[in-house]
């Protein structure tokens, strides 16, 4: 009982470390899909705005007196998405492994599980069998 124990622990890390490695790429691929959008769209209400800005200040100022001013709130916009980018980008103290990262671990669950299936053989043929006939027959 103990062993078979033990092999489902090894199986159940084996999947969780699976699942992990296979589900990062599709959340960085979403993160940077979802950032393309935001960008997209936060650059087309700043547009929107620097445009509102003109319209406002044209007639009260006069047009060079517009385009300075407007050119400037762009420049503003422009500093702090760098100082945005420069804040987030220094260097920070990285994180604790993840105990799923092991590769002892893993490679000890790998072997356990081997062990558990070389020596339950006939056992497991016999439950994939009887699976096999319970999910294979059709219902008329």
């Amino acid at each position: 009982m103990d062993k078979l124990l033990r092999a489902v622990m090894a199986a159940t890390e084996l999947g969780a470390f699976y699942e992990n490695a296979r589900s990062r790429p599709r959340r960085i691929i979403l993160a940077l899909a979802a950032g393309w959008v935001a960008s997209l769209f936060a650059l087309l209400a700043l547009l929107w705005f620097d445009a509102a800005l003109w319209f406002y200040c044209e007639p009260r100022l006069g047009a060079p007196i517009a385009a300075l001013i407007a050119g400037g709130a762009l420049l503003l916009a422009a500093l702090i998405a760098i100082l945005v980018i420069l804040i987030g980008s220094q260097r920070r103290e990285p994180p604790a492994a993840s105990p799923a990262f092991d590769a002892q671990a893993l490679a000890g669950a790998a072997v356990e599980l081997d062990r558990f299936v070389r020596e339950h053989k006939a056992l497991i043929l016999a439950g994939a069998a009887v699976a096999g006939l319970v999910f294979g027959t059709r219902k008329k």
